[in-house]
């Protein structure tokens, strides 16, 4: 679950169910009152992210939404150990621990390929800081990901000949090379036009349907969060908080019309709802933020 659920939100859906994806065992991954505050140079304290608790089952697929400025990629970061919490803590496999770099991909807003690598050697760089030197069955595994990414026989192409969609995919191969048990993804797909990032959307459905990989996925896109996710959290305006959880229910692989469906546009109502809420909570005094799961109809 995310959140503490005081109470639904109203309008709920049907088919949003309380822990939908969240298998029987541990989750993999624990925040526990986590919680992110900065000091500027003056002394003043600005919070960028209220207490959040919430786990994240083994293999599950779940989305961060809401307003810029929310804190999600603050969460995302302190998940992977590139910042401390102020407060609460972080369990991995039920461990006090941020995950180890090994057992993490990141796939970040900007590809950041080395534009002097080429994109065999760019997807192969994770190998080379945890492990030294690649084998020869790193390079096979390279080839492989690249060529289901969509990208066999560019492995000795230079990152400027390639498109802004082709990099997100050596970003993408660069970031599973390793094998990561969690992958965290920090709205990937932002700077692609519209066709691209349903290609790219596909691409990772795919993926995680293959491996069934845990993803922890920021976006600002109500649709792709539906279109991709088991579940969808909502954040509310800076500091962020958690607004509501929706388990998002439809059936897999999912196509071109789960995307326009009416499902689909039940669900974009109620996370429309929510963000809209959270937005009107965030310009008012302190208000108690709803914690959601619903129920369509």
């Amino acid at each position: 679950m995310i959140g503490h659920r005081e109470a639904p939100l109203r309008g709920s859906v049907p088919g949003v169910v309380e822990d939908a994806g969240v298998a029987a065992d541990r989750p993999i991954l624990e925040m526990i009152g986590v919680s992110k505050s900065f000091t500027s140079l003056d002394g003043h304290e600005s919070v960028a992210l209220s207490p959040v608790t919430t786990e994240v089952a083994r293999g599950e697929f779940v989305s961060l939404i809401g307003p810029s400025g929310c804190g999600k990629t603050t969460l995302l970061r302190m998940i992977a150990g590139l910042a401390s919490p102020t407060t609460g803590q972080i369990r991995y496999e039920g461990q006090d621990r941020a995950i180890p770099p090994s057992d993490f991909g990141f796939v970040f807003q900007d590809h950041g390929l080395m534009p002097w690598r080429t994109v065999l050697d760019n997807v192969l760089l994770p190998i080379e800081v945890l492990r030294g030197r690649p084998r020869a069955e790193d390079k096979a595994r390279a080839a492989d990901l690249l060529e289901t990414m969509g990208l066999g026989g560019r492995g000795t192409s230079l990152p400027g000949e390639l498109s802004g969609g082709m990099s997100q995919r050596v970003a993408i191969a660069r970031a599973l090379i390793h094998e990561p048990q969690i992958l965290l993804m920090d709205e990937p797909f932002g700077a692609l036009d519209a066709m691209t990032r349903e290609r790219m959307n596909d691409d990772l459905q795919r993926l995680h349907q293959d491996n069934r990989r845990t993803v922890v996925f920021v976006t600002h896109s109500i649709s792709e969060a539906i279109y991709l996710s088991d579940r969808v959290c909502v954040l509310t305006g800076r500091p962020g908080r958690v607004a509501g959880e929706f388990g998002i229910e439809s059936s897999r692989p999912r196509t071109s019309e789960t995307r326009t469906g009416d499902e689909a546009r039940r669900y974009e109502r109620v996370i429309r709802d929510a963000l809209n809420l959270s937005d009107r909570e965030s310009s008012a005094s302190p208000a108690p933020v709803l914690s959601a799961v619903g129920s369509p109809s």
